[in-house]
Order: structure tokens, then C-alpha cells, then sequence
């Protein structure tokens, strides 16, 4: 029985070629390093400094910042919210929403005004050390999204805080 060994070379380059038009597999892009990263270890020294899709975040206990029933800075908050300031200030580009809480003491309506008007102070500050007014944004939120259950006073405590939204343009 004599082969066409021609017939069987056309059909294995055939087979062979139909191999090398596998679909190619790319893979997706890296997601591009987070732009607050670097930033990261500056805000840490401040407070509680983590990163989120929306920017990076800096809690401090309002306890740091205000005396008990006051809506002013205390010289320890002043301090902390200059420092906060001066890190800012390395990148003026970002813009940062101050948002204060308190806990459930008081009624909501008192709440609610108690930590606008600190709120308020803090931008102030910010503001006051060259911060841009336009890239300061002033919220509170009184007894509003606890942390903790407010039945203790380690509860309350850690509920009265202050958080820092920084995001960046750049």
C-alpha cells in the first residue's frame, strides 16, 4: 500500500497552523498605585490614617481636639489641627471634608449643632494656616453613624471623633 505523503505533510501543517491562532490571553492592566500611598505615613502620625476607594481617611478622638461641651479647639486639638495643616500643605492638591461627630448626650438637635459649629472651628483653623478655603469642606453630623454602642463611656468616647476625608486631584 503506497502512502500520499503529501496529502498527510498538507494535513499536519494544517492541524500545526490552526495551533499557532489560539486566542491570545491579556491580561488587565495593574490598577495604578493609589495616589494617597505616599501619603499614607504622613497622616498616620495625626490619628487613625487608613485608605479607602474614596481617598484616604484620619480619624482622631474629638476628645484629642475639644474640652468636654465645648465647641472650640482645646490647645491640644489646635495643635493637632495645625499639624494637619502643615501635612496638608505638602500636597496642595488634595482637599479634605471634615466630618465631626458626637455621641447620643444631648438631644440631636443639640447634637447636630454642636458638631457643625466644631466642624466649623476646624476648617477655621485649616483656613487660618493656609489651607484653601475652596478645598475645605465643614460637616457634622452629631450622634449620627456611632462606632460603638453608645451605653458606656468608652462608647461615648470613642464616638466623639473626628474624621478626615482626603482626596487628590493630581
Amino acid at each position: 500500500m503506497k502512502r500520499n505523503w503529501s496529502w498527510m505533510w498538507f494535513s499536519l501543517s494544517l492541524a500545526l497552523a490552526g495551533c499557532g491562532t489560539t486566542r491570545s490571553v491579556t491580561k488587565a492592566p495593574a490598577a495604578p498605585p493609589n495616589k494617597m500611598q505616599a501619603q499614607l505615613g504622613d497622616f498616620s502620625a495625626l490619628g487613625q490614617a487608613s485608605l479607602s476607594n474614596d481617598g484616604l481617611q484620619l480619624v482622631v478622638a474629638g476628645d484629642g481636639l475639644f474640652k468636654s461641651g465645648h465647641t472650640y479647639l482645646s490647645h491640644v486639638g489646635a495643635k493637632t489641627v495645625d499639624a494637619l495643616a502643615a501635612v496638608l500643605g505638602k500636597y496642595p492638591a488634595d482637599s479634605v471634608t471634615v466630618t465631626v461627630y458626637t455621641d447620643n448626650s444631648g438631644g440631636d438637635a443639640e447634637n447636630l449643632k454642636v458638631s457643625q459649629r466644631r466642624a466649623d472651628h476646624i476648617k477655621k483653623e485649616l483656613v487660618k494656616q493656609g489651607v484653601s478655603v475652596d478645598h475645605v469642606t465643614a460637616l457634622g453630623k452629631g450622634d449620627a453613624d456611632p462606632v460603638v454602642d453608645n451605653t458606656t463611656e468608652e462608647g461615648r468616647a470613642q464616638n466623639r471623633r473626628a474624621k478626615f476625608l482626603i482626596t487628590t486631584t493630581s
